[in-house]
């Protein structure tokens, strides 16, 4: 239970793009053949065939009751949002086309998952979600090992109230209301 390991997201990854080009090769035959492969209009016809399957195929899957895409169900992972639900169909899009900033820095941005500590890529940190074996569930990130504990995360929040507590736009009995229930959603 907890982050998925970094060698199951790149297998996963390797097994969803064996999975796209038997969906796409036939397609872009059906489409394109009679264009000659090397010309310019095919080269890029197929790349948008790709990135409009392949947008396709991880958002929907993603954003499924399973969470996860066929490559990510035979290694038993799946992605999920800070709270440790199913993320949006639009969430999930937001995570497909991330990937390509994390592409753009030479890979860079996949190789994060490796290191950070909930082993987020770059498209993960920015759309806040999260690769988790298929056995955890929403109490994991209850729990102090997960996002949501984070004492950055509370402080930051506590520092906010207190700021809008010194403008006056909450008054004292305001903030320690809102002060109680931030840190009954922490501890509880």
């Amino acid at each position: 239970m907890g982050y998925a390991a970094f060698i199951k997201r790149c297998g996963a990854y390797v097994l969803d793009q064996l999975i796209l080009a038997v969906i796409i090769l036939p397609l872009a035959y059906l489409l394109f053949n009679d264009a000659s492969v090397y010309s310019n209009q095919s080269q890029s016809s197929f790349l948008g065939l790709y990135i409009l399957v392949g947008w396709i195929y991880f958002a929907k899957q993603e954003s499924s009751r399973a969470q996860a895409t066929w490559g990510k169900k035979l290694l038993a992972i799946k992605v999920t949002d800070s709270n440790g639900e199913k993320i949006s169909f639009a969430k999930a899009s937001g995570r497909f086309f991330s990937r390509f900033v994390s592409a753009m820095l030479y890979g860079i941005g996949f190789l994060m998952a490796a290191f950070t500590k909930q082993k987020q890529a770059l498209h993960d940190k920015m759309c806040d979600t999260y690769v988790v074996t298929s056995e955890t569930d929403a109490s994991f990130f209850k729990n102090t090992s997960g996002p949501k504990k984070s004492t950055d995360h509370i402080s930051t929040q506590l520092k906010s109230l207190d700021e809008l507590r010194q403008k006056g736009v909450l008054t004292d009995s305001e903030f320690e209301e809102s002060k109680k229930k931030l840190l009954a959603k922490v501890y509880n």
